[in-house]
Formats: C-alpha cells, structure tokens, sequence
C-alpha cells in the first residue's frame, strides 16, 4: 500500500451543507494505490454528528472539539492524522462540495511538484433558485474575483497564502518544524494563512494544483453588498492580527495610510460603478471594508468574523 491520506473537514451549526460535502467525497475516485481515511471535527459542546448514509471509500472518524475556534477544530484533525499514521492531510470546508477526480488530482500534483502544502481553486456556485439583479451581480463579482485568484496563484513559484478551503500537506513536513494553526486566532479567521506562512518560512515547498477544482455554494446571505464590506473588514482584522499585533508591530501609521489611500479609492469607485457597472462598485465596496478594518483596529478592534454561522 502506498500513501495513507486523511481528508478532514470542520464543521458547525450546518448539516445541510455536512450532508453535501460528504455525499460529493463518496463519489470521488480514490488515488492509485493510496488508504484512505475521513475525518469531520464538530466544534460544539458535544457530538451531534450521525453517520451519514453516503457510503466513504473509506473509514469516517467523527470527532468532538468543545474549544469554540476553528484553529482548535483544526488542530484535533492535525493530531488525529499525525496519531493515525498518516502521510497527507487534506481540508476542505463543510460548505463546499468537491469534483471526483479531485482528491487523486491534488495528491499527484503535490506528490509531482515536491510540495510540502499546495492548495487548489474554488469555485463559487449559485445557490438554487432565480436570483434577483443585486445577487446575479454578486455572483458574478465572485466569479470574476476566484478566476483572478486562481491566475494570481498559478503565476507564483511558491504560493505563501493557502487557505484550508482545498489544501493537502505532507505530515512529516508538518511534524518536522511543528507547524500548527494559532489558537489565539479563535474568531478572527487567518489561521490558516498565518500557518502557509510560516511554512513558508520555515523553507518547505510550496504549491498550486490547479486541476484540483472544488466548488462553494454561495448562500444568499453572501450575496450582498453588506456581506462584501463586512467580510473585508474583517479579514483585514484577521491580517493585522497575525501580521502585526503578534509582531509586536506598531499600526497607526500604516492605518492611517490605508484609511485615506483604501477609503479614499474605494468611495472613488463606488461613485464610478452608479455609471460604469457593478463589478467597479462592488471593488469599491471591498475597498471601503478593508479601510473600515484598518480604522477598527486603529481603535482596538479585533475581528470576530466566525461568531455567526452562515448557511445551514
């Protein structure tokens, strides 16, 4: 037998979508000559969790993480497959649904490139149902935002932001310079990015599979442009955090110099997207959150972008 692989994924509050990732991971084909095993951490008081009725290619360990925090629920499944064995973890997110040649596509692109952690893209998916104009342009603003993404990543040597959404990483990699999600990141989201980081500087390779598609169904309560600025206030919460505050680094300066370039240049287009289209708009709706994040935090303000649950 080859290569063991453990896909694991974190979950709250969302059955729904639970239920549609696990029965995407039953389709899937298995890579050649590889064991696998599933691993669904529940971040709640107790295990609510029933077995689901897709049958896995492969044993699911259902597991219980009562420390409010995904770096917490994170880390039980960075334990449990370093306790297991294992030679890969993979995450994917509980509110995405994954494409069957996915898991062999990203474990041969890791294993072809020498990749320590590589990550692949993710493609938002309208929910079911008509939408109305504001939604279609959301949508379409996602869209257009993960294929640029996607381009940005592919033009990169060595990728250091690899968010948990599609990522595989070799565990004796990890165990060699004890890569871990920080916990002090409870609410604010960024611990994955802060852990590509460091592996990153710690000198393990990095990389992009971009054959390795899975796909995120945007709820409605995403596709808004309150939802936009609220998001991007908050991962820029998140990116001070770890980027500065765990440094020790002062901000006053630099958001001082975010408030009036980011806020300036966002209220700008706002104003040139009531004439351009809604793709120009909604630029300037992000922009005018990343400002508002810098403002916050110049006040003392934290992200707290995982306290609500959004989808079911």
């Amino acid at each position: 037998m080859g290569d063991r692989i453990v896909v694991a994924t974190v979950t709250r509050n969302r059955p729904v979508m639970l239920g549609r990732l696990l029965d995407s991971l039953a389709r899937i084909t298995p890579p050649e000559d590889t064991e696998l095993d599933f691993i669904v951490v529940e971040n709640a008081e107790t295990l609510s969790l029933a077995p689901p009725a897709a049958t896995l290619p492969g044993p699911l360990h259902l597991l219980n993480e009562p420390e409010l925090g995904i770096p917490f629920a994170r880390n039980r499944a960075l334990d449990s497959a370093l306790e297991m064995g294992a030679d890969w973890l993979v995450f994917v997110d509980d509110d995405e649904t994954v494409r069957p040649d996915w898991l062999a596509e990203l474990h041969a692109g890791a294993v072809r490139a020498g990749a320590d952690l590589a990550a692949g893209p993710v493609v938002p998916v309208a929910p079911d149902g008509a939408l109305t104009r504001s939604e279609q342009a959301m949508m379409d603003y996602y869209t257009r935002m993960a294929e640029e993404r996607q381009t940005r990543m592919a033009a990169q040597m060595a990728p250091r932001d690899l968010p948990t959404n599609n990522w595989i990483c070799r565990l004796a990699a990890a165990r060699e310079v004890g890569l871990r999600f920080d916990e002090a990141l409870r609410m604010t989201g960024g611990s994955d990015t802060r852990l590509s980081r460091q592996a990153v500087e710690a000198g393990l390779r990095t990389g992009w599979i971009a054959a390795a598609v899975v796909e995120e169904e945007m709820p409605r309560a995403r596709l808004t442009a309150g939802y936009l600025f609220r998001r991007a206030k908050s991962q820029t919460l998140a990116k001070i955090e770890f980027e500065y505050r765990a440094k020790g680094k002062p901000i006053l300066g630099k958001a001082l110099f975010h408030i009036l370039a980011k806020g300036g240049g966002g209220a700008l287009r706002w104003l040139a997207g009531l004439v351009t289209g809604s793709d120009t708009r909604l630029r300037g709706v992000r922009s005018l959150g990343v400002a508002a994040g810098w403002a916050q935090a110049a006040l003392g303000g934290r992200s707290r972008l995982y306290d609500r649950v959004i989808g079911s």
